[in-house]
């Protein structure tokens, strides 16, 4: 093979491997790539300043806020937030790495959907998700535009991510392709938990507070019995053993406006439960009637207070 040969072959293996390597990666890799390899993006986020976050997309917008006591979710008539799941996505945020950043263009933007979710004039895949995070005095601490995750073709894992008004994309290490973006998703959803052991007595009334039937326990750890049974009738234990575990794990979908007529959740006149614990508290259940638009869910209300417990004078 001639030598002039040789070189031009070496020059077209060039610009192949050029040719290559920028259609594997999205856009053109930062002089500073090294140095920002395996850093956090957001090492300097003062999470425990986080007082507000919003995250907006296509599907909706969430805003959460830390009230006086608890996160609430401020536009679900600000109804307790999942604190835990506020905390775990906080921590995610502060902990992704960057595995790599290239700059950015018009190009680049819409192929991996990183445009404000408010931006008109673009299509709408071309849409990202846009997370905001202030502190009290709502100063912005983080304002980031989440695009696609990365495909399975080109890696294991990741997500591109750009700061809003700036022109740098990064790949980081965490995947948020299942980040819940509706309100009702950061809603706390136990409503309560009570051991049916902890249960000492249930009373059944009706709309008009006269008691249909009631149900006690003798004692802590005794079996639950009817009161009063009518003659000629025979108790089936495990329905009375239903009733009293009826408050456990009791978990909620969402919160119903408060602007929504009583007459259309069947609240107006409910038939209603209430348990009455060996620590004095109380527990008033109430179910409503079932949704229009969805015959597996009904409405319901629980309310609470705390009153003296019966003294034994048996003891």
């Amino acid at each position: 093979m001639k030598i002039k040969t040789f070189i031009v072959l070496l020059a077209v293996c060039g610009v192949l491997a050029g040719i290559a390597y920028f259609m594997v990666n999205p856009g053109k890799s930062s002089d500073n790539n090294q140095d920002m390899t395996g850093k956090r993006l957001l090492d300097d986020l003062p999470v425990n300043d986080i007082s507000g976050i919003s995250i907006k997309s296509s599907e909706g917008e969430v805003i959460l806020e830390k009230g006086e006591n608890v996160w609430i979710v401020k536009n679900r008539y600000e109804y307790p937030a999942d604190f835990g799941k506020i905390t775990e996505f906080a921590k995610n945020l502060k902990d992704m790495k960057i595995g790599r950043y290239f700059n950015v263009s018009d190009d680049i933007q819409e192929r991996l959907a990183l445009f404000d979710p408010d931006k008109e004039g673009i299509s709408e895949n071309s849409r990202g998700m846009r997370i905001t995070l202030k502190d009290k005095s709502q100063k912005i601490l983080s304002d980031l535009i989440f695009g696609k995750p990365r495909e399975v073709s080109a890696g294991l894992g990741g997500h591109y991510i750009m700061p809003l008004n700036e022109k740098t994309v990064y790949l980081i290490d965490k995947d948020f392709k299942y980040m819940d973006k509706k309100p009702e998703d950061w809603l706390d959803k136990e409503l309560v938990n009570i051991s049916a052991d902890d249960v000492s007595q249930v009373v059944c009334k009706d709309f008009q507070e006269n008691v249909l039937y009631t149900l006690k326990r003798p004692e802590k750890g005794k079996s639950p019995e009817f009161m009063d049974i009518p003659e000629g009738k025979k108790i089936i234990s495990s329905k009375l053993n239903d009733v009293f575990g009826a408050l456990a794990s009791l978990n909620i979908e969402d919160v119903a406006s408060p602007d929504l007529a009583v007459e259309d959740t069947g609240l107006d006149k409910p038939v209603c439960f209430e348990y009455t614990l060996f620590d004095g508290k109380t527990y008033t259940a109430c179910p409503g009637s079932v949704l229009k638009n969805d015959d597996n869910k009904y409405y319901f209300k629980v309310s609470t207070e705390f009153k003296e417990p019966e003294k034994n004078l048996n003891k």
